[in-house]
């Protein structure tokens, strides 16, 4: 059974919190969120931003604690070949998940992912009344379908929209 990486980012006064779903290979290799080069979560992000990427790790968790987004996946373990959502098998959910969005009842959930909104939306929906959700457009390598300029432009205006007060994203 492989186990999800612990929250990150932002925790005590967050903007957002941004949902993938479980991590990669790479990820859980090197124990970093989007840790594959391929991925466009850090350079996405970013650029949603208008700053340069952060090259390191301990950079990264500093620019997500600087712009208030806390980060974490939907589930806590699955078992699965590879990085591909499709093979995920024997999910279960990330408790972490539920408790942060108890303290936090207005904070907005950003899914990186249409798997990670589908999983967050199964397993939790306890904690869903009344949130804003958004989902972007997946940074993965394995979604390639959409071109990357379009991927930029609509993860700055959803990140646009959650700036804000400490808990609400308003």
């Amino acid at each position: 059974m492989l186990k999800a990486l612990p929250l990150s980012g932002e925790k005590s006064c967050p903007a957002a919190l941004m949902l993938g779903s479980f991590p990669g290979a790479e990820s859980l290799r090197l124990r970093q969120y989007y840790a594959h080069p391929r991925n466009l979560f850090w350079p996405l992000l970013s650029a949603a931003f208008g700053e340069n990427t952060p090259k390191t790790y301990p950079a990264r968790l500093r620019f997500l604690k600087k712009h208030r987004l806390a980060l974490c996946d939907t589930l806590q373990a699955c078992t699965r070949e590879g990085s591909l959502d499709s093979d995920i098998k024997q999910a279960t959910p990330n408790k972490e998940v539920a408790a942060f969005l108890r303290g936090f009842p207005r904070l907005p959930v950003i899914f990186t992912s249409r798997t990670a909104q589908a999983l967050f939306a199964r397993h939790f929906k306890s904690v869903r009344q009344g949130r804003r959700e958004f989902c972007l457009p997946s940074p993965s390598p394995a979604n390639a379908a959409m071109p990357p300029g379009e991927k930029q432009r609509l993860w700055k205006e959803i990140m646009s929209r959650v700036s804000g007060a400490c808990g609400t994203g308003l």
